[in-house]
């Protein structure tokens, strides 16, 4: 990314977004800012479920 750059997400304003690690969602989160570069606040941990 580069200063200016645009981040194009599939949710309103003020929905949470899926964070992947791998390919696998891990977190809820909401986007926002933090000293002026993009960043996630987790909001909700997905845990597996256990058969």
């Amino acid at each position: 990314l580069r200063p200016g750059d645009v981040l194009s997400l599939n949710t309103s304003v003020n929905g949470k977004i899926e964070v992947m690690v791998g390919d696998m969602v891990k977190f809820l989160g909401k986007p926002g800012a933090r000293n002026k570069k993009a960043a996630v606040k987790i909001t909700d941990i997905i845990r597996e479920e256990e058969d």
